[in-house]
């Protein structure tokens, strides 16, 4: 049996912005998202270029097409072998599952999926920033931030059309999709 270590954000400049928004509550959630996704992006980082990789299209066509839902994980079995695997395919995987759960499964991907995925870079550090000198004062306040920045991820991408019917509109998708996060 194996456990797993919580891994943090970078020790970059662009990372270090990010952790000072959790330290202080005078820092708007909107941006708090821009500077996520910001520090996602900067030199060093390997997020945007696996959020552009064919295997997280693939999760994303199979959320436009019409397999049934009690096939959908099968379907999704397929993805890793064929192109490979990351942390960021598996929150593709994961959101293709939520929304082929939901009402307009296609168009309710882009958003669960940057919404899992910011998710998961908020709990890379921001874990670190409860306490009485913190944003976050308690445990709760900090299941409140994480929901509230997820809740202005879906508002942001809900203003945003993504769609691609290839992996060349799957890379212009992704650069509107990161335009507006970082705006």
């Amino acid at each position: 049996m194996g456990t797993s270590v919580s891994q943090s954000s970078p020790k970059t400049t662009s990372w270090r912005s990010v952790n000072t928004c959790y330290e202080s509550d005078q820092v708007t959630v909107d941006r708090i998202v821009k500077e996520i996704w910001h520090a996602a992006g900067s030199e060093g980082s390997t997020i945007e270029a696996q959020i552009k990789s064919p295997a997280v299209f693939a999760c994303y066509n199979l959320a436009q097409s019409d397999v049934p839902r009690d096939r959908m994980h099968d379907a999704l079995s397929d993805v890793s072998p064929r192109y490979g695997n990351s942390m960021v395919v598996e929150y593709a995987k994961r959101a293709t599952i939520i929304a082929s759960q939901a009402e307009q499964p296609a168009k309710q991907w882009p958003r669960i999926f940057f919404k899992e995925l910011t998710n998961y870079l908020v709990s890379r550090d921001a874990s670190g920033f409860v306490g009485p000198a913190s944003r976050s004062k308690t445990v709760g306040d900090l299941i409140n931030l994480k929901r509230s920045i997820g809740t202005e991820v879906e508002r942001v991408l809900g203003e945003v059309p993504i769609s691609a019917r290839n992996v060349n509109g799957w890379l212009h998708a992704v650069d509107s999709a990161l335009r507006a996060l970082r705006r």
